[in-house]
This record gives C-alpha cells, structure tokens and sequence, in this order.
C-alpha cells in the first residue's frame, strides 16, 4: 500500500505539518522495534521448549527406530511387513531431525550449511506416498508433472523431504472442501538449479503478506490451527542447502510455493541468512 504524500503548508503550519510527520514516522519505527522484540522473546521461548522436547522425544523416539529396525532384519524384502517397518523406521528418524532443525533454528543466527545429495523425484513420490492416507480423507489429489529425470540435488534428504511435506500439507488445508494440488519439478537451462512449483486451488495469499509468512509465527490460518513456523523452518532450510523459496499465485487463483535447489556440484556459493514441468503424472488419490 503506498504511503500518504507527506503534509505541505507555508509557515507555522508547514513547520507543524514536518514535526507531525517525523513524529509519525518515529512511532512506526518505535511499533516495528517492539514486534521485532516480541518476536525475539517469542523464538526465545520456543528455544527453551525445543530444548526440553529434544531431550524428552529423542529417547521413545529411538525406541520405536530401534525396534522398527529390529523387527525389519529378519524379513525379507518381499515381506508384506516389510515396506510397512521401513517407513515407520524412516519417520522416525526423520522425526528426530524435525526436532533438532525446530532447535538450530531458534537457537542459530544464521542457516547452516545443509550438505548432501538427494533424489528430489523420488522425495516427491515419497511425499505424496506418506501424505496419501491424509489428503484421500480431505478429498485432495495430486498431480505431480516432471519435465525430465531431474540431476541430484545438493541437500540434505531428511531436510529437504521435511519441506516437501511442510509445503504439500500447507496446500492442502487451504482446500478445506477438497480440490487438486500440481507439482511441478524442472532442472533450468543451465542445469545448475532445481526448480520445484507447488500450486493449489485454495484462496491464495494477498501480495502484502506473501513475505510475511516466511516469518515465525505469522499465519493466515485460523486460531489453533497453525503454529506459523511451517513455512519459516521451510525457508531455514532451504537457505541451508543454498536455494530459496518464496510464494506466489498459482494459474488457477491459488496459491504457489516456488523452491529452488542447486544440483549437486553446483552449491559453491554461501547460504544467505534467513531473515528476524518426459511428463510423468499421478492419478487421482483413491
């Protein structure tokens, strides 16, 4: 929204009409210093809380991976258990490091550097295989386009299938009565980036607060229904691995997550700090 243009008068008036709008101006100053300070005091807090539920979860945590992997060793990869003990193996493990991310990023000024190398085709099949049951109940399908076989990406796999779920199930509550989400995975012509687009049919997110809801705690969700650290932890770590994501408007009116990944070998360049489509398809979820 722009701003008023700024009040003119000759003489006395002129020179009250300035003093009225720099006081103006210094109480927005003042207002943007005690949210930044609010929202200090809040990640404050929300360090303290992930520290305590680092510690309490890590331990029933390890106990299910310990077992889900224990019951896994004696059977075969045919077992009809089998695909079963490893997915609940998987979450586990990738449950610990939800954890400990929710922990650095309250705790770290600046994000860390994500090294690695992960399939995002296949974390995007698996993000529609382990959200499946959830959005079939939600009336959600999804339709996941792919340009070509895409090259390795230089990202941690655990992190980087955190964001894909994060971002998938944001789209799906924007549908409360149901609708299609598109993924949309490219390599640029250079090769040298990932592109992924995430598009949902939803209401979609105003111009003024696309920004904002990479910030924590901000949501345009209703009360009790999101924490706002979604899609803040998604930006850490993206940032991490050396990429980006921001928001815009999908096609159809929706909403549409744009993330950006290096391919592997091409993650020289520093992480910035985060800030206080052959066409393949899936059908329809049955």
């Amino acid at each position: 929204e722009a701003a008023p243009p700024p009040l003119g008068a000759p003489g006395e008036i002129g020179q009250l009409a300035e003093r009225i709008e720099d006081m103006a101006a210094r109480l927005g100053e003042r207002e943007r210093l005690h949210g930044a300070v609010a929202r200090g005091d809040r990640l404050a807090t929300v360090g303290t809380i992930a520290a305590s539920l680092t510690h309490e979860i890590n331990n029933p945590l390890t106990t299910v991976l310990g077992y889900a992997r224990f019951l896994a060793e004696d059977k075969a990869d045919d077992h009809p258990d089998r695909a079963g003990l490893d997915l609940i193996a998987g979450e586990a493990e990738r449950m610990k490091v939800i954890v400990g991310d929710l922990l650095d990023y309250a705790r770290s000024e600046r994000a860390p550097r994500l090294r690695g190398s992960a399939d995002a085709q296949a974390l995007l099949r698996r993000t529609e295989a382990l959200l499946s049951p959830s959005l079939r109940r939600a009336g959600v399908r999804v339709a996941i386009h792919i340009d070509a076989p895409l090259p390795t990406v230089a990202a941690d796999p655990h992190a980087l299938q955190q964001v894909f779920v994060n971002v998938v199930q944001n789209a799906a509550q924007a549908m409360p009565n149901g609708g299609e989400i598109s993924i949309a995975a490219s390599t640029r012509a250079d090769e040298g980036t990932i592109d992924v687009r995430v598009a949902d049919e939803g209401p979609g997110i105003a111009p003024s607060e696309r920004e904002r809801v990479f910030e924590p705690f901000f949501t345009t969700k209703e009360a009790g229904t999101g924490t706002g650290l979604g899609l803040a932890v998604c930006r850490y770590l993206i940032r991490g691995m050396g990429g980006d994501i921001e928001i815009g408007e999908a096609a159809r009116g929706g909403a549409e997550i744009r993330i950006s990944i290096p391919a592997a070998g091409n993650d020289d360049s520093s992480p910035p700090a985060p800030d206080a489509s052959s066409t393949m398809e899936s059908g329809p979820l049955a």
